[in-house]
């Protein structure tokens, strides 16, 4: 009898262990899991208030820097914040991540402590006990009942911020949508190449071309529409437009053969003639590339991109330019913005204007 009731008082020990360690592992998976749930929140709060503040205030910034342009000090504070507003963002959307999962995590160890300790509870001896059992089965469902709505509310939880949590990928660079300063030094895509400053970075170039003896010339190509604007060269294409009255064009060639491999027409429907002189032309502006997309503008403010394949991306007219001499000032680039120099009419006109193009 006496080893009947050693045994008894063992395995209630082991029980009664087991309820503590269930009933603490809840506890601290709950606390833990509330603790990331007010840190969630306050890091999505940031993210909503906080960040658009600061992105408010630099640019601000920015648009004072513009007319104080040589405001060293204002720059730093200007790259400062930038930095800092970069920083930032990273550091909360990848927190918003990982604590997403922690949260979850701290509601698994919750809830299965909740439901161990709801199993371990019924195995505890009440000595002496004689009590009512329906009684005893009350209280056994509405713990149980508790433990549910607790973990599927816990669970809810959970999964919304999860859902709410932005998604980043720190682990790939996006690549910029606009061309790096390496490969607009190795092609010459505007006039007169990079910077517009005329100078190529290749040294075994020719330097002298004879159009009778053919020397230093590997293809000839005629263009279909006259037009005094330079070539522009990406990769292995060949840029340039032409023009007369009534159809503007882009062309692109095979810098390797010289075979003419799309023709664009450049359809903005500007209204209104326009007069050029003999050396102008209707094609005078050179074009510009940033390796994916072409650019060309017309003596009537017609302007037009291609991709680089030659399918129309846009067309856009700017109004026909009063000019007595026809309008002839080429394209540049800065990024993904397409730049253009509308000079037109006298300087007391104030008409000429400088014009970027989301491009």
């Amino acid at each position: 009898m006496s080893t009947v009731n050693n045994d008894a008082l063992v395995d209630a020990k082991k029980v009664s262990w087991s309820y503590q360690t269930a009933l603490w592992s809840a506890v601290v998976g709950g606390v833990f899991s509330a603790i990331v749930l007010v840190l969630l929140v306050v890091n999505y709060l940031q993210i909503k208030v906080l960040d658009p503040v600061r992105a408010e205030r630099l640019e601000m910034m920015k648009v004072k820097f513009i007319g104080e342009s040589t405001s060293t000090e204002l720059l730093s504070e200007i790259r400062q914040l930038d930095l800092d507003i970069r920083r930032d963002w990273i550091r909360r959307r990848l927190f918003s991540r990982r604590g997403g999962y922690l949260l979850l995590g701290g509601l698994v160890v919750c809830v299965v402590g909740l439901k161990w300790t709801a199993t371990l509870r019924k195995k505890l001896p009440m000595p002496g006990a004689v009590g009512d059992k329906q009684a005893q089965q009350v209280r056994e469902a509405a713990m149980a009942r508790w433990a549910v709505t607790v973990g599927l509310g816990l669970f809810s939880i959970a999964a919304l911020v999860i859902a709410l949590t932005p998604q980043i990928d720190l682990a790939e660079d996006v690549a910029p949508g606009y061309p790096s300063e390496e490969q607009i030094n190795k092609n010459w895509a505007g006039f007169r190449g990079p910077g517009g400053a005329g100078v190529s970075a290749y040294t075994n170039i020719p330097v002298k071309w004879d159009g009778k003896t053919g020397e230093g010339i590997i293809w000839k190509t005629k263009v279909p529409l006259h037009g005094y604007n330079s070539p522009v060269l990406w990769d292995n294409h060949v840029f340039l437009s032409g023009a007369n009255k009534k159809n503007r064009q882009v062309y692109c060639f095979d810098a390797d053969s010289g075979k003419l491999l799309w023709t664009g027409d450049v359809t903005a429907g500007g209204s209104g003639s326009v007069d050029v002189m003999e050396d102008a032309g209707f094609a005078a502006p050179t074009v510009t590339t940033d390796g994916k997309r072409v650019y060309a503008i017309f003596a009537n403010g017609d302007v037009g991109c291609f991709d680089i394949d030659g399918k129309s991306i846009w067309t856009k007219s700017l109004g026909v330019p009063d000019s007595t001499y026809g309008y002839a000032s080429s394209l540049a680039m800065y990024q993904n913005l397409l730049l253009i120099q509308y000079d037109q009419g006298m300087e007391e006109d104030a008409k000429s204007r400088m014009i970027a193009i989301d491009g």
